[in-house]
């Protein structure tokens, strides 16, 4: 598919990977935003047409589809929507000359002076303001990233890169799990354990794998877990282990409360006998009531 636009690959793509052959504008619409692009531009708005009057894709009551079955399957098998979404980025020539010329400023960005810093953020954040622009830049995204750190703006980094997140993976991913955790091991402003926690499982989210996220979050979890184990909230306690991934206080948590179940259970027994309720007891002991549906209506008089 070379020759062929930027919003047109997108497009297609998106069509080709859609459950039916046939799709609306609407519903290519939604697969894009399910795909994570933010706003459906003029561009790719008016790319089906486009592709119709290449003779690529037909029209059928509203509905476009593959003219040639064989070529979707191409492109659905060698021009993935994911192989694809880097063309997002130039969409709009006019957002991506911003882009650059950022890039071209931002070079030494060292020696830059705050001034300069800021006409840099401001140029990059036109791309993502103006509705004429690109908000689905991911490059202006990570540079406009950079710069925002650069200017102690480390939490709207965070916030401009978990937005494309879901548009561009692969690229943006590495960078803002380096910020996540750069947040929750320098934080700027003191953080409760809750926060730390959530900020170790959008890590994980992103990089289920990172070690220092695996096991800073299970020691949030195994110090929850202790504290509920001091207050004797055995269950609360256990949950706590069992998300931290502790399997050794699961196995003595679970033997723990079969124990002081068993010793619950043998207590109202001993109760009910003394009450002289033998019937009563003896279905306490079977796990029944004698009044429910499944039991006898009369139970023997035995003692337990």
């Amino acid at each position: 598919m070379d020759g062929i636009t930027p919003a047109c690959r997108v497009v297609a793509a998106a069509i080709a990977e859609h459950k039916s052959r046939a799709v609306t504008v609407d519903e290519m619409a939604t697969v894009l935003r399910d795909s994570g692009v933010r706003i459906i531009i003029s561009q790719l708005s008016a790319a089906p047409q486009l592709l119709r009057e290449w003779d690529l894709l037909e029209e059928t009551d509203g509905k476009y589809s593959f003219k040639v079955e064989l070529l979707r399957l191409w492109v659905r098998k060698c021009q993935p929507f994911s192989a694809v979404r880097e063309c997002l980025d130039e969409l709009v020539p006019r957002a991506n000359d911003f882009f650059r010329r950022a890039s071209e400023m931002w070079q030494g960005a060292g020696d830059l002076d705050p001034k300069r810093v800021a006409a840099i953020a401001a140029l990059l954040e036109s791309i993502f303001n103006d509705p004429r622009m690109n908000p689905n830049h991911v490059g202006a995204a990570l540079l406009l990233a950079d710069v925002y750190v650069h200017q102690g703006r480390r939490d709207d980094a965070i916030h401009l890169l978990a937005s494309l997140y879901p548009i561009q993976p692969i690229a943006i991913g590495p960078r803002y799990v380096q910020l996540l955790l750069q947040s929750v091991e320098k934080p700027t402003a003191p953080q409760t354990e809750d926060e730390r926690l959530a900020i170790f499982e959008k890590i994980l989210e992103a990089a289920p794998r990172t070690h220092e996220a695996v096991v800073g979050r299970a020691a949030i979890l195994r110090e929850r877990g202790q504290r509920h184990l001091g207050a004797g909230q055995l269950r609360e306690a256990r949950d706590c282990f069992v998300r931290a991934g502790d399997t050794e206080q699961v196995l003595q948590l679970d033997a723990e409360l079969e124990r002081r179940q068993l010793e619950q259970l043998l207590g109202d027994v001993q109760e009910l006998e003394h009450a002289g309720r033998p019937a009563e007891a003896l279905a306490r002991l079977m796990g029944a009531s004698p009044s429910s549906p499944s039991a006898p209506s009369a139970w023997p008089c035995a003692s337990v």
